[in-house]
């Protein structure tokens, strides 16, 4: 009985949350219709669903337009999106918002510090427990550029090999670097110097590949920027690279032969992931079958 009671306490305070954003979903919409309810899922946990035509709005609101109030809020809530999609226009659209609890950044210190960067950071979970995590960084905390330089007349790919020092091997890439102060914290022209650089190549149709910036795994702080570029024109005069950089320029490479590369474990976990993103804007572009 006293789940019960518990259970039906947390069902009336998600519903007291979500109320105010329904209500305003309502005058938005000027439509006099249920737009919320409570009840049991599958397991008989209670949860709020929202029923209404206009998700995007709510969804704003839930993952930060109208609820978290800093860049840390105390509470996280998550939004879980079902769709009943019947082919008519009765289709019923219901979201289930479900508390996380919070992660509480607690200290942070820099212990190395040279071209990549050591970060400690100690955070309470949010069971309370209080972890110690190491994270690699680059020196100029702004994240890093991937570029995928496509040509639309051979439809082939203009890639490098270069010598990674982790892997201690020769293996092809995309051009990539660090987004820098001489960049102006400009993402995209730090991804055309890049190019330059890299590929000698310029110019060229430009697209950003992500919505936001994608962090580069679980315990990097850096965040990959990646860009697709369809027909750039060669540089005559390319600025050099960097001292430690050993790049040899691949062109004519089919998307077969990329894929083939993948699958051999012939590019590493970044160039892998851009080359899949790029390819698979070709194809939404009529540029690749």
């Amino acid at each position: 009985m006293a789940r019960n009671s518990l259970s039906t306490s947390v069902a009336v305070c998600l519903t007291l949350l979500i109320l105010p954003v329904c209500y305003g979903i309502r005058r938005h919409h000027d439509e006099r219709k249920q737009l919320w309810g409570v009840n049991n899922d599958p397991h008989g946990h209670p949860r709020v669903v929202i029923h209404d035509s206009s998700l995007p709005f709510l969804l704003s609101k839930l993952r930060g337009g109208g609820m978290a109030s800093n860049d840390n809020p105390t509470l996280e809530t998550d939004v879980v999106v079902d769709s009943n999609n019947n082919n008519n226009h009765n289709e019923t659209n219901s979201i289930t918002a479900v508390n996380y609890g919070s992660f509480e950044i607690l200290d942070e210190t820099i212990v190395y510090s040279g071209w990549r960067t050591i970060l400690q950071r100690k955070v309470q979970m949010r069971n309370g427990k209080v972890v110690d995590f190491d994270l690699v960084g680059v020196k100029t905390g702004e994240g890093a550029v991937l570029v995928f330089a496509w040509d639309s007349r051979t439809r082939t790919a203009t890639m490098i090999r270069e010598y990674m020092p982790a892997s201690h091997r020769v293996m092809y890439g995309l051009a990539a670097g660090l987004i820098e102060d001489k960049h102006g914290h400009d993402t995209e022209m730090a991804a055309r110097h890049e190019l330059e650089e890299e590929c000698h190549l310029k110019g060229g149709r430009w697209f950003l590949l992500t919505n936001e910036p994608v962090a580069m795994d679980k315990y990097s702080t850096t965040k990959m920027y990646c860009y697709l570029v369809i027909d750039p024109e060669p540089e005559e005069n390319p600025k050099p690279l960097d001292e430690e950089e050993d790049i040899e320029i691949v062109t004519g490479v089919t998307i077969p032969e990329i894929l083939q590369w993948l699958v051999n474990g012939e590019m590493n976990l970044v160039g892998s992931w851009g080359a899949l993103l790029a390819i698979e804007k070709l194809r939404e572009l009529g540029d690749y079958p």
